[in-house]
């Protein structure tokens, strides 16, 4: 997957010259082609019909902390001057990012932001993200990218980087 290859050398795909590799990554598929190891891309996209679909009477915006990458302060400057009814900062980092940030009771009111934390019970998740119509995409590079796939499926306007695997490259 893109998110754990990018950084690797030419020389540690020269091993894979016999192997045949499944990508969800056109630019990892292309660098592996150019190689001469043999690449298969393909895509997935879940099946939107699982899925309760979202409705744009109000904007609802969602963000996951889980890199500093992509911190709070960026997403807080995405959506300056624009209305949400509420905005959901979901508290639940990756291991080894440290602590979430949590904004100030000003940055709160504004963006009308609730906070929630990791859920044990996938429905409860899937429960908050069905009130959630705008979708911040938590990382700036995807392996697959599940939680925004997810999001385009409910309908959710995404916002994410132009980066592998979340664009078209």
């Amino acid at each position: 997957m893109y998110d754990g290859a990018r950084y690797l050398e030419q020389q540690f795909w020269a091993t894979f010259q016999n192997s045949r590799v499944l990508n969800f990554s056109y630019t990892l598929h292309e660098l592996l082609q150019r190689l001469g190891v043999p690449s298969l891309r393909v895509q997935y996209f879940p099946d939107p019909s699982i899925f309760t679909r979202v409705e744009f009477s109000e904007l609802h915006g969602f963000f996951w902390q889980r890199q500093r990458d992509i911190p709070w302060a960026l997403i807080k400057r995405l959506a300056a001057g624009t209305k949400f009814a509420s905005f959901t900062l979901h508290l639940a980092p990756d291991p080894g990012c440290g602590e979430p940030y949590i904004p100030d009771s000003e940055e709160m009111r504004a963006f009308n932001v609730t906070l929630s934390r990791w859920y044990e019970d996938r429905a409860k998740f899937d429960e908050l993200m069905a009130h959630c119509n705008v979708y911040f995409a938590p990382r700036l590079y995807e392996g697959i990218g599940m939680s925004f796939l997810e999001a385009m499926a409910r309908g959710q306007c995404v916002v994410a980087s132009d980066t592998p695997t979340m664009s078209n490259i």
